[in-house]
């Protein structure tokens, strides 16, 4: 047999004595907490059968009760199930104890394939990418795209929720903003209006903030060449001018409750279309880690195989 398929077998042989370890040693520590346990509950029935046949305040209890003689037989019984139990659990624990070592043992024999496998594969592909062989070539191009892909993806992924995180908050302030206007209105006086002004303080700050990371978020996107669609196109003008719409409804009275209003629906309605891109890039970065996992096996079958 080719010696890398040996290394692999070996290799996947370990992991699977490895996972082995470590649910014996799971059921040794759950043997061994209720070893602890027995031995409590057996000196505690070692007592209790002591103090009866010893004398004492409780024999003379039961002495005088007339029912010492079965308490004592009770008592012993308990005993003796305690002491069978203890014991089992002891048997039990040995047993796990050897298991243990045994495969501790196989998994010593077996070295580091792994590692082994790893190197002799790399000098495999060392050598293939030497004698610049063409389908060799074709897997590095094509995990190199991919992989700039995926990094790609997951950098839009995390600037578009750093702007969906700060349009929630800004939506939160205004929120609190409405209702404090609404008190307002109705006379709720010098502290409705002062809150009122500090929410809104609040959300045209976050906002400040939140333009910065929508660009962001719209420069990561424009680097990913597989999701370049018209629908995308449209909503990533709509948060250029963002910032735009939410402050003119703010600038010219913001005093007034109908600007707040129009400035949270406008914050709401790009927290929405923030919202429904994200849901479409984890979609395809799931697809993406996909393809590149099967690439990435196919690749490794290609070098494996591989009579060089």
């Amino acid at each position: 047999m080719n010696e890398i398929f040996q290394l692999k077998e070996k290799a996947e042989e370990k992991k699977r004595l490895e996972e082995q370890l470590k649910k014996t040693l799971y059921e040794y520590n759950k043997t061994k907490e209720n070893l602890s346990r027995l031995a409590n509950q057996l000196s505690k029935e070692s007592d209790d059968v002591s103090k009866l046949e010893e004398g004492g305040i409780t024999a003379l209890f039961y002495s005088v009760l007339g029912n010492k003689e079965s308490k004592l037989k009770k008592e012993k019984q308990e005993f003796l199930a305690a002491k069978l139990k203890h014991e089992n659990c002891v048997n039990e624990q040995e047993k796990w104890e050897i298991e243990i070592q045994r495969i501790k043992s196989e998994i010593k024999a077996l070295g580091d394939p792994l590692s082994e496998y790893k190197t002799l594969l790399q000098t495999k592909a060392d050598k293939l990418k030497l004698a610049n062989d063409k389908y060799f070539k074709e897997f590095e191009q094509q995990l190199e795209f991919q992989l700039k892909q995926k990094t790609e993806l997951n950098e839009a992924i995390e600037a578009g929720e750093t702007a969906l995180n700060g349009l929630r908050y800004a939506i939160q302030e205004l929120r609190k903003a409405k209702n404090w206007g609404i008190y307002d209105m109705v006379g709720g006086g010098l502290i409705a209006t002062a809150v009122k002004h500090s929410k809104i303080d609040e959300a045209k700050s976050l906002i400040q903030d939140v333009q910065v990371w929508l660009k962001i978020f719209k420069r990561e996107l424009s680097d990913i060449k597989i999701i370049a669609s018209r629908e995308l196109t449209v909503q990533l003008n709509s948060f250029s001018t963002f910032a735009d719409y939410f402050f003119d409804n703010l600038i010219f009275d913001w005093i007034v409750q109908q600007k707040i209003n129009r400035s949270l629906e406008a914050c709401e309605e790009v927290c929405q279309k923030v919202l429904k891109l994200l849901t479409k890039l984890r979609i395809t970065d799931v697809d993406m880690t996909e393809n590149y996992n099967k690439t990435r096996v196919e690749y490794t079958a290609y070098i494996e195989k591989a009579l060089i």
